[in-house]
């Protein structure tokens, strides 16, 4: 009996070190992590360490936390509750957008992380299986031939547009019945149908991609702030969530810029055109004082770098289209911040995790391969 107890004993003590060991690993990992962070001396050395990081992330992408817990993360771990690879495929795409967007110099690590997505034959390696691989194949369609990718876009587009439900509103699950219209959707199709449309000569798939900016224009911005809610119901056309969650204005000027960017002239980009105004015009009302943006944007308190990054990518353009230097100096000092909290290692920290509902919101805060991308984006470098 006294060989089973001190068994029993000795086992007790061992898991209780390993789960508290590994919660005790962590800590310190992100202690360190933050040790000396956004110390640079000079713009150039801090770009090129994000652009370093980048790539090596582009290889090797990270997943994003889903968990807010800080004990027995070993459970997580186990159960599959620590992190999810479900969202990966709009960190990579970012990420290649983001390294894309800088020219020739990186286009051999580009070009090379596609081969492992798309097969000699143009078809995907691995099929995607729900909408959010719209950023994916907007930054594909941008680098790569379209001709040399017709078969996985043309999956990726039918993909999305079977989602297309009776409102003519894309739904962001393939359940039958969902009602819920996310403002996530403007941000990771949108763009990549209207390229697609220009790439292939569909106009009928532009047609689509329009309406959806104008019905969740119509139906998913408060009025006066223009700020999205997280989503609405398609049935009675009430909001779902709250007004405001940082990184869902975030897609919604994804949405705005990156199909603008795609489009040739005419009666979409006009409204478009208006649109990016009315919400730069609204949103620099919510920049802290230390340039930064909150994961709620009408909270004094509380800052997200994956909402910042795109609206430094957002006023940069901004700034462009509209010659304007108000939107430049908003651009300045979203990357002022950006610097602050970017760690010695070139990895942006404090970025919100991933959402685990309509209103529910990740409490933990650390890198994200998606703000990476748009943070390069950002950068002002000639193509």
């Amino acid at each position: 009996m006294m060989n089973v107890f001190l068994i029993i004993v000795t086992l007790y003590i061992i898991v209780t070190l390993i789960l508290f060991g590994i919660d005790f690993y962590y800590y310190i990992v992100e202690k360190y992590c933050r040790f000396h962070i956004g110390r640079y001396t000079s713009n150039s050395g801090w770009e090129e360490r994000t652009i370093k990081k980048s790539i090596q992330w582009l290889k090797h992408t990270p997943t994003v936390r889903i968990t807010d817990n800080n004990r027995y993360l070993l459970m997580d771990m186990l159960t599959g509750k620590y992190r999810s690879n479900i969202i990966q495929s709009w960190q990579i795409g970012a990420l290649i957008l983001g390294l894309d967007s800088l020219g020739e110099e990186y286009k051999n690590e580009v070009e090379k992380e596609i081969t492992y997505i798309i097969t000699s034959k143009g078809e995907f390696v691995k099929n995607p299986e729900a909408i959010d691989c719209g950023l994916l194949c907007y930054s594909i369609l941008n680098v790569c031939n379209p001709k040399a990718v017709r078969p996985a876009m043309d999956f990726a587009k039918n993909l999305i547009i079977h989602n297309i439900k009776e409102d003519n509103m894309i739904a962001y699950t393939n359940i039958a019945e969902a009602r819920e219209r996310y403002v996530d959707t403007i941000g990771l199709a949108v763009p990549f149908l209207f390229l697609y449309a220009e790439k292939y000569n569909q106009k009928d798939i532009a047609d689509i991609a329009f309406e959806q900016l104008q019905l969740f224009t119509r139906y998913g911005l408060e009025k006066k702030t223009l700020l999205p809610n997280h989503a609405f119901d398609s049935v009675n056309k009430l909001p779902l969530g709250v007004y405001g969650w940082g990184r869902g204005c975030a897609w919604y000027c994804i949405g705005l810029m990156d199909s603008y960017l795609v489009i040739n002239d005419g009666e979409y980009k006009e409204w478009i055109y208006e649109q990016i105004k009315k919400i730069a015009d609204s949103y620099k009302n919510f920049q802290h004082d230390d340039g930064g943006f909150g994961y709620i944007m009408q909270m004094e308190k509380g800052y997200d770098s994956s909402v910042t990054a795109v609206m430094a990518y957002y006023y940069k353009n901004c700034a462009i289209i509209y010659n304007k230097k108000e939107y430049h100096d908003i651009y300045i000092k979203c990357m002022a911040k950006l610097r602050s909290v970017t760690r010695i290692t070139g990895a942006l920290d404090w970025c919100q995790g991933d959402t685990k509902g309509i209103g529910i919101f990740a409490k933990k805060f650390g890198v994200m391969p998606f703000a990476q991308g748009f943070l390069i984006r950002s950068f002002e470098r000639k193509k």
